[in-house]
């Protein structure tokens, strides 16, 4: 159904572009870069920081800036674990109103946010953002050490990652570290299915869980590996080496959000988890410090099928698979 402006008779396929237009009609203050208008002046040139790069807002605890003094509060809450805003549908909280208007889409099914190019919505804008740029082939987000150029920040900030080193997403059953949390996902799937029959004393695989967890406790029984310097045994080389970090005043390795230091680089990744979340659910806003509770609780919601077609009996576990099904005639 086509949306009609009452002002200059142009049309629109979404109210939200017959809105986004109606403004330029009311709005006086227009930026020179982008053509977007505003009824306030100020609000014109807190705009064109983002423009700009401008970022006049320091956060206290972190080398993080921002252009808005609203920014840096919501930010300071991720510091602080403040969440004031509650869903009335849910227990859940979050820091910032904004995160609570999102959510709470989830539960009313709502998507204002539709693509004028083809039939998608959207929850939130900036998915929609992301999403058009598909269409328009736009990649505003530029690497700083080379000529590439992104589409999202995320994309951009993951490739910043090969040119400085930098590998935050860190194992927990390994010191290995990655660029990436998709990688991690991998390398951590690995793991588990290795974890599941395979001995960690003497590297032996069994065929089931039951001989497996038979033979765990016969090593435990056995500890052969004592440390000199306290009555503690241990079942393996490596947790005698672990153990041993605990008689060192060396501590090498230096959280780099706070001051706080650890003998190893295990005790510093189960730390860095009270600073930040690295697992989010893509069919909820819960975020996970584990991947086993991130990966049982995507197993949760593949089992719920939540999202009822009202042509025939199919049901889904998201409102994006519901929609393909949709597509098909009935």
């Amino acid at each position: 159904m086509p949306h009609n402006c009452n002002l200059c008779n142009k049309t629109f396929k979404s109210r939200n572009r017959l809105e986004q237009h109606i403004l330029k009609h009311t709005k006086t203050f227009i930026c020179q870069v982008c053509e977007k208008s505003f009824r306030i002046k100020s609000h014109l040139l807190i705009h064109l920081r983002y423009h700009t790069g401008e970022k006049p807002y320091h956060c206290e605890q972190c080398d993080k800036k921002f252009p808005i003094l609203a920014t840096l509060a919501a930010h300071r809450r991720s510091h602080t674990g403040e969440r004031p805003h509650q869903c009335d549908l849910c227990p859940k909280a979050f820091g910032t109103r904004h995160y609570l208007q999102a959510h709470r889409r989830f539960h009313t099914g709502e998507k204002p946010y539709q693509c004028d190019q083809c039939e998608k919505a959207f929850c939130i804008r900036s998915n929609l953002l992301e999403h058009q740029r598909t269409h328009t082939g736009e990649k505003p987000f530029k690497c700083d050490y080379c000529d590439k150029s992104f589409s999202t920040r995320s994309n951009q900030a993951k490739h910043h990652r090969i040119h400085t080193g930098e590998k935050k997403f860190v194992c927990q059953y390994c010191d290995k570290a990655f660029i990436d949390n998709s990688r991690l996902q991998k390398h951590v799937i690995a793991h588990l299915k290795k974890l599941i029959h395979k001995c960690k004393y003497c590297k032996e695989t069994f065929d089931t869980v039951d001989s497996w967890s038979m033979h765990l406790k016969a090593h435990r029984a056995d500890k052969p590996f004592k440390c000199l310097n306290c009555e503690e045994a241990f079942n393996s080389k490596s947790e005698l080496a672990a153990h041993r970090k605990i008689h060192s005043s060396k501590k090498p390795f230096a959280c780099d959000m706070c001051t706080d230091a650890f003998s190893s680089r295990y005790a510093l990744t189960m730390h860095r988890r009270q600073h930040s979340t690295l697992y989010s659910c893509k069919y909820c806003e819960n975020t996970f410090t584990s991947t086993i509770e991130w990966s049982t609780h995507i197993q949760q919601h593949l089992a719920e099928k939540p999202f009822k077609c009202n042509f025939c009996t199919e049901a889904f576990s998201s409102s994006y698979d519901l929609l393909k099904h949709k597509r098909v005639p009935h």
